[in-house]
């Protein structure tokens, strides 16, 4: 496939620049502004609630998913303990690695004497296809090596026939199975409170993330449809409170609502430079010798990890695609590193003004818990 006919394509998925997008127009028949009607705590005295959060646009059509139990020797993603393929390869793709649970020494029991009367899941999206951004980077760097290359080395064979086709910023058919498993797993793990009552479910305005609320609320009702204990009817489907992600609206899980913020320096990409230049170059010189003539950039050996991903995530199953096997565990583990940078120099404690991101939606929290405002301390 041509550069140019590629380009179209992708262009096709999400006409916007990459990570500067707009708003969905508002979904009238899935909910509405959190302001209307009587207060949440007068409603809901015994609650569970998912919000979805998310960074770009997608659209996506109607696909089906499995609402069965994960196919135990196929597909790669478990109800109970998320992808488990492949583990030193897969749980070091940074925020590209499909969901997985992390051991841990902390019981997962309920004191005695205790009980749940409130659960909360804050969720991102399923897995899905790059960016246009990168879709297009991608391609233009697959077509490159396919121009350049003289000589294919052992295990790079593969690249010569490869063709690109993934799209961009929609949600894969595997990433909606994966909030489908989420569903699942959340009512099992307080089905003793989710049997009484139905989730309050709201969700960042872009498709892919309304789309990943969906999916995650038809596991939760199909748990439910299972449970021989739950009370019935419930209101499925549920209605979806919708945040618009645009000018002028209070969306507290959207990043860009704080100007200095999105137009302040790139601190996560500053301290991924600095890594990059001591992770990348002996395996640019290792692919360069494997790719002669590809001549590839440290950006490029980058681009060229990612696909691994991309790809496996666009499998339905999630097994991993031959790109993840061109590169070591330990430079898997440099890989992981490169993006947790990102992350947190970005976003996170790393930033200046990273640690303010999440005041507002935990104060959202605070005053549903209580039934009143927070009150700024001085």
């Amino acid at each position: 496939m041509g550069l140019s006919n590629l380009k179209d394509r992708v262009v096709s998925f999400a006409n916007r620049e990459q990570f500067n997008y707009s708003a969905l127009p508002e979904h009238g028949n899935q909910g509405g502004s959190e302001t209307q009607g009587p207060s949440w705590l007068d409603r809901h005295k015994s609650i569970l609630r998912v919000t979805g959060v998310a960074l770009l646009l997608a659209v996506i059509g109607t696909v089906a998913v499995n609402l069965t139990a994960t196919r135990k020797g196929h597909s790669c993603d478990y109800v109970q303990t998320g992808f488990q393929c492949e583990k030193a390869i897969s749980h070091s793709w940074g925020q590209y690695s499909p969901f997985y649970s992390v051991p841990s020494d902390i019981p997962n029991d309920i004191p005695a004497g205790c009980e749940v009367t409130f659960a909360q899941v804050l969720s991102r999206h399923g897995a899905r296809d790059p960016t246009q951004g990168k879709s297009l980077a991608y391609a233009a760097l697959v077509d490159r090596i396919h121009s350049n290359v003289t000589d294919y080395g052992k295990h790079y064979d593969f690249i010569k026939n490869y063709k690109y086709t993934l799209g961009a910023d929609q949600l894969t058919v595997f990433g909606q199975q994966q909030l489908v498993n989420s569903g699942i797993h959340f009512y099992r793990r307080y089905e003793k409170l989710a049997r009484n009552v139905s989730p309050f479910v709201r969700t960042a305005g872009q498709q892919r993330v309304v789309d990943s609320a969906v999916n995650w609320t038809q596991g939760f009702h199909h748990a439910r449809l299972a449970d021989k204990l739950a009370k019935f009817p419930d209101a499925y489907p549920y209605d979806l409170v919708i945040l618009p992600e645009e000018e002028g609206f209070n969306n507290t899980l959207s990043p860009m609502t704080c100007t200095a913020f999105k137009e302040g320096p790139d601190t996560g990409g500053d301290a991924q430079a600095i890594w990059v230049d001591t992770f990348v170059p002996p395996i640019a010189e290792r692919v360069n010798k494997n790719l002669a003539g590809a001549n590839l950039s440290y950006s490029d050996i980058i681009h060229l990890m990612d696909i691994c991903p991309f790809e496996t995530v666009a499998n339905t199953d999630g097994h991993l695609s031959p790109f993840c096997h061109l590169f070591g565990e330990d430079e898997w583990n440099g890989f992981d590193y490169y993006q947790t940078l990102g992350k947190w120099y970005g976003y996170t404690n790393g930033s200046p003004l990273g640690p303010t991101q999440g005041v507002g939606f935990v104060n959202e929290l605070i005053a549903r818990l209580t039934g009143q405002p927070v009150r700024a301390l001085r």
